[in-house]
């Protein structure tokens, strides 16, 4: 005569078991672990060649990045002679000695400043900047 033992028991408890140690594996990041324990490669002599020629890279991108910065401002400082009417390369972009020394001395024809705390957005205010040097330059082409 055959008895059958029922399954189910057995089953859960390896389910069980199963889901506790991956929330521990998870929980408790041994995976971490076993790469700390890992035996790592000696570094070679190419691992330094790899590095300066990394750093070769990225100083001649610094370098490349700065002959494209001066050549920008000197055709932006040609451009705004142009636009003075004053003669390229007779001045540049910096401002006089005396300036900004007072904020109520300036007067600007731009129109009124938004307020602040209005829910005026970056955009719309880039925008309306871009507008009103196109108009100032248009003004400048008239006189």
């Amino acid at each position: 005569m055959r008895t059958f033992l029922p399954l189910w028991p057995i089953l859960l408890a390896v389910v069980t078991s199963m889901l506790l140690i991956d929330i521990a594996w998870r929980r408790l990041n041994v995976t971490d672990w076993v790469r700390r324990t890992a035996p790592r490669p000696l570094a070679s002599s190419t691992g330094t060649g790899n590095v300066m020629g990394a750093f070769r890279s990225v100083k001649s991108g610094h370098r490349d990045v700065q002959q494209q910065r001066e050549a920008l401002r000197t055709r932006i400082e040609t451009r705004v002679m142009e636009v003075a009417g004053e003669p390229s390369g007779t001045a540049t972009l910096t401002p006089p000695p005396d300036a900004g020394t007072s904020a109520s001395d300036t007067t600007t024809t731009s129109g009124p400043k938004p307020k602040p705390g209005t829910s005026e957005g970056y955009a719309n205010r880039l925008m309306v900047a871009k507008k009103r040097a196109a108009q100032q330059i248009e003004e400048r082409k008239e006189q």
